[in-house]
């Protein structure tokens, strides 16, 4: 009797372990097919694949660079974005502003992104630099010989006989301070023109000036485009004198002193009041270097 008794108690372990291990293995086998599935329906299935992507905003950046910069920074950093792919609407961020790889892309400032899931499509938007000026580095050591330390001399040469710069001396910059192209000649044109005799040649994406002067000289050359004294060129002797020179378009006209120390906005309503005066073009200089204050001859 008890041999029976222990006989149904082992068929009964038996069965019972039987039901856990398949258990066990049906959720082992539930797992791995959700798992094949949804690597599927992500991976190949047609449901996320992009169909078609409009590129807008190229003017200095061609298409293909575009494509280039895109298919380096959508798929890339995370493998679970390399496994999708750059043809996965999934993988796609809504901007590309802080991606390493524009540093290869000096000319675009921002890359804005728009998808419709349902259409399957992906909208781009390019935001590239806009010029506000041409930055020209000189040669300090040619600049002193050729000036003699004479104020007449460097103005007669500023704005009358500066020979013309190679196509790798002169930059375009933005309002952000930012070197983004080569501009091929700085003569001729009707934006202005930074003639830097003080510090060495800067590459793209670089800042066209320490940090601690940009904020400062953006709004210096803010007040030049703003008023209607006729300036072209702006002067950076020496840095360290935190100071430029604003000259006149022809040899008529006051030079302006700015300072780099402080924003330089006031000046704008000072100009404004002395241009409308008809002795303007007889003044020889404007001095804003003293903050809140001006000085004129």
């Amino acid at each position: 009797m008890q041999r029976a008794k222990n006989y149904l108690s082992e068929i009964a372990v038996r069965r019972r372990r039987r039901r856990v291990y398949s258990f066990i293995g049906g959720i082992c086998i539930a797992v791995f097919f959700l798992i094949v599935g949804g690597g599927w329906f992500f991976v190949l299935s047609p449901f996320f694949q992009i169909e078609k992507i409009d590129i807008a905003g190229t003017a200095l950046v061609s298409r293909s660079d575009a494509v280039s910069l895109l298919q380096a920074t959508v798929a890339g950093g995370t493998w679970w974005k390399s496994l999708l792919g750059f043809g996965n609407i999934l993988v796609w961020p809504d901007t590309l502003r802080e991606a390493r790889d524009l540093v290869f892309y000096p000319a675009v400032k921002d890359v804005s992104i728009s998808k419709n899931y349902f259409e399957r499509t992906v909208s781009v938007k390019i935001e590239e630099r806009e010029s506000i000026g041409i930055w020209c580095f000189h040669d300090a050591r040619k600049h002193a010989d050729d000036t003699q330390n004479n104020e007449e001399s460097f103005q007669q040469l500023s704005a009358a006989s500066v020979p013309r710069e190679s196509a790798s001396s002169c930059w375009w910059f933005d309002d952000e301070g930012v070197i983004f192209r080569r501009s091929p000649s700085a003569e001729g044109n009707l934006i202005t023109i930074i003639r830097d005799y003080s510090q060495k040649s800067r590459g793209l994406n670089s800042k066209i000036l320490p940090s601690k002067y940009i904020k400062n000289f953006l709004s210096i050359i803010g007040v030049i485009r703003e008023s209607k004294a006729g300036l072209k060129e702006v002067v950076i002797k020496d840095l360290a004198l935190e100071e430029v020179e604003a000259l006149a378009r022809t040899e008529s006209g006051p030079k302006l002193y700015f300072s780099l120390r402080f924003p330089a906005n006031s000046a704008l309503a000072a100009i404004g009041h002395l241009y409308a005066k008809p002795g303007f073009k007889n003044l020889h200089y404007i001095d804003f270097r003293v903050e809140n204050k001006v000085y004129y001859k």
